[in-house]
């Protein structure tokens, strides 16, 4: 089952499941879309992101894309999220005055198991891949 966009460029239809904020940590499996816009969230943003992780807060589902074996992923929506994610487990973002690799072996565990809502698309042709970011933020 496909769907279209707009523009008529046919969708596979995508596989809905969840990912653990682990997971997201490597930079190396989930890498930005080549067009996706520079990182932007300021210092408050991605701390109220990360805490917003620690609280349980939704927030809000990632799309990627995979041309592979589904090891690595190339991310179309929630772009600022991941890489938010990636700089504090990277300890380049604290929260509440604390480093990811400074907070006790308890509360990084908690938050590694937390889940976010994905939604993942495989052999996406790189129109199809545009067409779906530029539908996924028309109205940002």
């Amino acid at each position: 089952m496909t769907m279209e966009s707009e523009y008529g460029i046919p969708f596979p239809q995508p596989r809905k499941g969840t990912v653990r904020v682990r997971d997201l940590q490597d930079a190396q499996r989930y890498a930005p879309l080549s067009i996706l816009r520079k990182y932007i969230y300021t210092k408050q943003a991605g701390e109220d992101l990360i805490k917003s992780i620690f609280e349980g807060i939704p927030i809000g589902y990632l799309a990627t894309t995979s041309k592979d074996d589904g090891n690595t992923f190339k991310y179309i929506v929630g772009g600022q999220r991941i890489r938010t994610i990636q700089k504090f487990m990277a300890d380049e973002l604290k929260v509440n005055g604390r480093k990811y690799s400074e907070m006790c072996a308890e509360d990084r565990e908690k938050f590694d198991q937390k889940e976010i809502e994905m939604y993942s698309y495989t052999c996406l042709t790189d129109e199809q891949e545009c067409e779906l970011y530029i539908a996924s933020n028309r109205f940002f």
